[in-house]
């Protein structure tokens, strides 16, 4: 691989971080690095939660025709 693929991939990696960056916030990013400092153990279990949370969502919006709960 080239030199100047390298410097293709990392500019797409910049891009992509610059954007995950602005499209979270505070908050989000908050949870984020508190999920990264948990043992792996933790992580898993933290990971189901949200996964389990989503699925149950998921369904409902389906029941509901798509439409939003908030």
């Amino acid at each position: 691989m080239s030199n100047l693929g390298g410097a293709e991939a990392s500019a797409r990696i910049e891009s992509r971080r610059k954007h995950w960056d602005r499209a979270i916030g505070f908050e989000e990013r908050e949870i984020f690095e508190a999920f990264l400092r948990l043992p792996v153990p933790q992580r898993r279990i933290v990971r189901e939660v949200i996964v389990a949370f989503e699925r149950a969502y998921s369904a409902e919006s389906a029941a509901r025709g798509s439409k939003t709960v908030g």
